[in-house]
């Protein structure tokens, strides 16, 4: 009898398995073009500003710009201001926001000639190929 005729009988179960670690994209940002690496990491630093009012390389005692304070401005609020400071449309932002939380604070994913998160743009049937590790968007 074969392994796979084993795995397929009914009373087939796996015992004592422990989960398989989530391994980070490594090596993948030599591989895209550095104008989307670029445009990656300038949207990950606007996104961390929008998440908690500050950029990611603030440092200890950096007070928050005006609009993206979290102690006295919502989310939407923040959310509006960087829509306005960058001239895209608000839905940009939130979407781009959404993507990245869905990875959990990953970076988006590169699709053809931009970017998208992970899932990409809405009928567009092209395979992601991750943009690289945690600290970029």
């Amino acid at each position: 009898m074969l392994a796979g005729d084993l795995m397929a009988a009914p009373d087939f179960a796996v015992l004592d398995a422990t989960e398989l670690p989530a391994l980070e994209p490594f090596g993948l940002l030599e591989s895209l073009p550095a104008t989307v690496v670029a445009d990656a990491q300038r949207w990950r630093e606007h996104l961390v500003e929008v998440e908690t009012g500050l950029p990611p390389d603030a440092g200890p005692g950096v007070s928050p710009r005006a609009g993206y304070d979290s102690a006295t401005t919502s989310l939407a609020q923040r959310q509006r201001a960087k829509a306005a400071e960058l001239g895209v449309a608000l839905r940009t932002v939130e979407y781009k926001r959404a993507r990245y939380l869905a990875q959990g604070g990953r970076p988006p994913c590169a699709r053809g000639r931009g970017l998208a998160l992970a899932g990409g743009h809405r009928g567009h049937g092209k395979t992601p190929a991750c943009a690289g590790t945690a600290s970029t968007l």
